[in-house]
């Protein structure tokens, strides 16, 4: 059920603002390693660091000290399967560090929501043979985004493009008792070289393929417009075209 009142509470309202720009509309990605015990330089990010569990809710506390009202998590899990199991963990790396940063901070904390980090394969969704499948991987992404709620995320972020994943994701929040918790889809997702730098980040490269086959073609303009749409119609409260920038 669409609600408007999602983004109207303290914090998210200022972020949503439709006639101003500032440092109150500012997203700092935050990288989290469950694997290091302290910040580790993300070699193509220039300073830039992978964070570890301990030490995340310090990083978030001097970006709110910065001013910068809201971080965006992305998870490296210990272990990795072809499920991607890890992303729903209650005691994930994504769960804890949401758990972190909220004891100490009032931040907003947005929460990517994606298999790609947590699959052996590197894709976005569950795999058969060398094929992504759509309808199957849904059920699992609306348990990742029960799980990050449940630990504490403001807003949940899907970013795999898959077709009707705003809806399943929707279904599940509502369901399990988080209807106020907003869904920012990345509504057009671009296959591009541009996400080198962030890929290797998020150590989410692909054993086999690409990602065309879910990724937009960079060339469709108004396909665009369509997933941006659809995504609206199944409960989206706010909507992402990336690369920004170029399209």
């Amino acid at each position: 059920m669409r609600r408007m009142r999602r983004l109207r509470v303290p914090g998210i309202r200022e972020m949503v603002s439709e006639t101003d720009l500032g440092i109150q509309n500012l997203v700092q990605p935050i990288f989290v390693d469950e694997r290091i015990s302290e910040p580790k330089m993300i070699e193509s990010m220039p300073g830039q660091y992978h964070q570890s569990i301990e030490s995340v809710a310090a990083e978030a506390g001097a970006l709110e000290d910065l001013g910068v009202p809201a971080v965006l998590l992305f998870g490296l899990p210990s272990t990795k399967d072809e499920m991607g199991s890890a992303a729903c963990d209650p005691e994930g790396v994504i769960q804890k560090a949401v758990q972190a940063i909220k004891e100490c901070t009032n931040l907003v904390v947005i929460t990517d929501l994606c298999l790609c980090e947590y699959t052996s394969h590197g894709h976005c969704g569950l795999v058969r043979g060398e094929r992504v499948l759509n309808d199957e991987t849904l059920p699992l992404l609306g348990e990742v985004a029960v799980s990050q709620a449940q630990a504490g995320a403001d807003i949940v972020a899907p970013s795999g493009m898959m077709d009707h994943m705003v809806r399943a994701i929707r279904t599940s929040l509502d369901w399990e008792g988080f209807a106020d918790t907003p869904i920012l889809s990345y509504s057009a997702k671009y296959a591009s070289t541009f996400y080198g730098p962030f890929r290797e980040a998020a150590q989410s490269g692909f054993a086999f393929g690409d990602r065309r086959g879910y990724q937009m073609d960079p060339a469709n303009f108004a396909e665009a417009l369509w997933e941006v749409q659809l995504d609206i119609e199944e409960g989206a409260d706010m909507v992402m075209v990336k690369p920004a920038m170029p399209y």
